[in-house]
């Protein structure tokens, strides 16, 4: 039995090249955090693909970040790297405070209405401008479930379980899984 891949956290994807010598440009999801500022190793995540890097260099430039990894050295090189997330695992993370959570945390969590009924599986989370999202695997397909109130009611890690309201003002996208 192969042993189980780390849960990678994305903090961060690469917007493009800076300069000639292969610095990437990356917007952090969440520009209050100083965790990329203090990695030392990062994974890219692109296309399918998982790519242990080692952090050179990182330091604040505008809204975002410049990041000089080791094994980029070219502007082609760091192009190439574009739309990239920038992950680390999540064992690497602070344990968080009190009342708060990650959402990787919730990956495999049972999706159940306030009053318990059944609702789906958490797939996934997506970071967008405006906010995160959980994907729940619902019956009717793939649901992206905006982690805001009045949406998200509570998460139970410990039951494994996140509590969602309001779900029939978020159309579906069709299962794509079960045509033939």
């Amino acid at each position: 039995m192969a042993p189980e891949r780390p849960r990678l956290v994305p903090l961060g994807q690469v917007m493009g090249a800076h300069g000639v010598h292969g610095d990437l440009k990356v917007k952090a999801h969440n520009p209050d955090s100083d965790l990329l500022l203090d990695a030392d190793r990062v994974i890219l995540s692109l296309a399918g693909t998982e790519q242990p890097m080692e952090v050179r260099s990182v330091r604040v430039h505008g809204k975002g970040l410049l990041i000089e990894l080791s094994g980029c050295s070219s502007r082609e090189e760091a192009q190439a790297l574009y739309g990239a997330q920038v992950c680390v695992p999540r064992a690497e993370l602070p344990e968080p405070e009190e009342g708060e959570f990650y959402l990787v945390d919730t990956i495999g969590a049972q999706a159940v209405a306030p009053d318990g009924t059944e609702l789906g599986t958490v797939e996934a989370f997506r970071a967008y401008p405006t906010a995160d999202v959980l994907c729940i695997r619902c019956p009717d397909g793939l649901r992206e479930v905006p982690v805001l109130p009045p949406y998200l009611v509570g998460v139970d890690l410990e039951g494994q379980r996140v509590i969602l309201d309001h779900l029939e003002d978020i159309e579906p996208e069709p299962d794509k899984r079960r045509r033939g």
